[in-house]
């Protein structure tokens, strides 16, 4: 599957069809998505990934928060 399209729908069909989905990754601004193949899907890369950014401390930003204030942007 390429392109946009409802990602919160997605997960809930492959939670629906027992693939364990947590739902709880679009509580977040924003929603990470990674490339799949047959044998190894999104949700799969997420769990890995949310595993290993789980044990990890905050990176501090780089940018300046008055730059991001003044141009609107996420930190």
């Amino acid at each position: 599957m390429s392109g946009g399209g409802n990602l919160e729908a997605l997960a809930r069909n492959a939670r629906e069809s027992g693939a364990g989905v947590d739902m709880s990754i679009f509580d977040r601004a924003l929603v990470p998505v990674y490339p799949a193949s047959a044998k190894f899907e999104s949700w799969t890369f997420v769990t890995c990934i949310r595993q290993v950014l789980d044990q990890l401390d905050p990176p501090a930003d780089p940018l300046p928060a008055v730059i991001r204030t003044e141009r609107g942007l996420l930190g």
